[in-house]
């Protein structure tokens, strides 16, 4: 597993995520294995999308006094998601 990276994004719309696409794109061209977990609206195609896919604005879904604590649980979800995908070595690095 040298040369390897994984990037944790749960941000990852507008700015962040071009910033976030040429990172990426910069260290395809170092060759170095890595993979990215971003929000689910992220607009790029290279990353696995796991974050707020429920409670993101950019759906265009509204605010509620809800979304807060939505939005909390998501984050916990995609980070177990994350962490059992590591644990149990089913990413393909």
């Amino acid at each position: 597993m040298s040369n390897s990276l994984f990037h944790i994004y749960a941000g990852t719309q507008g700015s962040a995520g071009l910033y976030i696409n040429e990172i990426i794109k910069a260290l395809d061209l170092a060759n170095i294995k890595q993979n990215a977990f971003v929000s689910y609206y992220y607009p790029f195609k290279n990353g696995k999308k796991i974050f707020y896919r429920f409670t993101d604005l950019a759906a265009g879904k509204k605010k509620t006094k809800y979304r807060p604590y939505i939005r909390y649980v998501e984050l916990i979800c995609g980070i177990l998601i994350i962490f059992l995908k590591l644990y149990l070595n089913v990413l393909d690095i």
